[in-house]
């Protein structure tokens, strides 16, 4: 996907976060195909990405759960679009979808991959 225009002054969607969120997509698909993977390349992956997202928040470790919180005031709708779990350009969670307006109507192509899928080899209805 192509990063979104950024608003003037704004800095949070940047290239290198969009790189991040693919990134990120590309992980959580990792995630649940390697079905593979040792229990020790796993232990390891988990033990680099744990160290990633500590970095990321600048703290020693992580909690129990994820508690990031955002700081920035968010007062329009292109200040919260670019994080949306369904369409956010920097959102890990969104679907990479490519979007454009065609004679009127949205059109989206994109892949689903395994993050999204619901019966064994379909698409999720809540993603339809």
């Amino acid at each position: 996907m192509e990063p979104e225009e950024a608003a003037p002054g704004d800095v949070f969607v940047t290239e290198e976060r969009v790189r991040l969120a693919e990134a990120v997509r590309h992980l959580v698909d990792a995630t649940l195909t390697a079905e593979d993977a040792s229990p020790g390349a796993l232990a390891t992956a988990a033990g680099k990405v744990e160290r990633i997202a500590a970095e990321l928040h600048r703290r020693g470790e992580l909690g129990a759960r994820p508690s990031g919180v955002r700081s920035r005031a968010e007062t329009k709708h292109d200040d919260y679009l670019p994080r949306s779990p369904l369409v956010g350009v920097v959102s890990p969670l969104a679907p990479p979808i490519a979007y454009e307006e065609r004679d009127g109507r949205l059109v989206g192509r994109g892949v689903f991959h395994a993050a999204y899928e619901g019966p064994p080899g379909f698409v999720h209805g809540g993603w339809i």
